[in-house]
């Protein structure tokens, strides 16, 4: 069952990168003054992105990964956080930077993840440059 944990792990990987970019993405388009149905697809995203972690957990523990299960348990409270700030109308600009921070978290699960370390695109500087402003704002 070890190649079939490997495959499952790799699908939680990956989703969890999803749903974290998803809910980012979501958050840019989310009035200031929302009400928290107003967020109901970020929310559906965040259950999503639970529910991965969970099989997360469960795959890397059945493959001896502790690190990586602890990675999993990690980005999954700090889901439950985003929940409970969605709930109680957070700002999506304050939501955004918690979103990166977990993001971080998530990048270490593959190499390929780690968008600071992009050497494909032309204009890295400017676009770290940006993010770097936008998380201080």
């Amino acid at each position: 069952m070890v190649g079939t944990a490997n495959k499952f792990l790799s699908y939680n990987e990956e989703n969890v990168m999803k749903h974290l970019l998803a809910i980012e993405d979501h958050l840019r388009y989310l009035d200031e003054g929302y009400e928290s149905e107003h967020a109901s697809c970020i929310v559906k995203h965040i259950l999503q992105l639970k529910e991965q972690c969970d099989e997360g957990i469960s795959h890397a523990t059945e493959l001896g990964l502790d690190e990586e299960a602890e990675i999993f348990k990690r980005i999954r409270a700090e889901a439950e956080k985003l929940q409970r700030d969605i709930e109680e109308e957070v700002k999506p600009s304050v939501l955004i930077r918690k979103v990166r921070d977990v993001r971080r978290s998530a990048e270490t699960l593959r190499p390929t993840f780690k968008i600071s370390e992009c050497r494909a695109c032309s204009v890295l500087e400017h676009i770290s440059s940006k993010l770097f402003s936008e998380e201080s704002s």
